[in-house]
């Protein structure tokens, strides 16, 4: 699981929405999506609009660079994203073996992707002048589907020593949560009930796992 950063970025978004793509630059020092892959989205997406963010890696650790987007397309003239992985081929070309459920985009609410370790990485917060709270949700293949496998959640006051932090494993069915207050830190490790790791196809960033109601 990754530490998160959202005090910094969350103090970016009160001006509006931000995006975050990783990739390789441009000559022009842009990031820039591999018309391939674009050319695989429009087939499942014709009113594709953009991308929001994308990330390069070995999502599927065959030793092929794959790629992981938050796409933003037009459904029933509404505006609607979704996350999508397609897979590297050695040829270049690509073929989307994953989508999210689709979600709607929000004003307010930040969102990013990244590769790190054969793992897919999406966050989604947002923040006020005084606090910020956000979620990171890690994904991973297995026997071709990609599941989440579970996520980081930190919330906290901007200038302040009040915070909390939940990571919770999905595979082991562990938690462990931290908070800080008036300077005293408590540390929690609880066990999970039930099942959490689910596929990709049932995630949507607006119905996403609510990190302070795990079980």
């Amino acid at each position: 699981m990754i530490g998160s950063h959202y005090a910094t970025i969350f103090l970016a978004l009160l001006v509006g929405v931000s995006h975050t793509a990783s990739g390789e630059p441009s000559a022009r020092g842009e990031i820039a999506f591999p018309p391939a892959a674009r050319q695989e989205v429009l087939k499942r997406f014709p009113s594709l609009k953009g991308e929001l963010g994308f990330a390069q890696g070995d999502i599927d650790r065959d030793g092929v660079q794959d790629i992981a987007a938050i796409v933003l397309y037009v459904e029933k003239e509404t505006d609607m994203e979704s996350i999508v992985v397609l897979k590297g081929k050695a040829g270049g070309d690509y073929s989307l073996i994953a989508e999210s459920a689709p979600f709607e985009p929000h004003m307010r609410r930040s969102e990013s992707i990244r590769v790190k370790r054969n793992s897919l990485y999406v966050a989604a917060g947002g923040g006020t002048y005084t606090e910020y709270a956000g979620t990171t949700y890690q994904f991973k293949s297995y026997s071709g589907r990609m599941l989440l496998v579970g996520l980081e959640f930190e919330r906290g006051e901007i200038g302040g020593d009040a915070s909390e932090h939940i990571s919770a494993n999905f595979l082991t069915n562990k938690m462990i949560e931290r908070r800080i207050k008036d300077q005293k830190k408590t540390i929690t490790y609880r066990s999970l009930r039930g099942r959490h790791a689910t596929p990709i196809e049932k995630f949507a960033l607006d119905a996403a796992v609510d990190a302070t109601a795990l079980e």
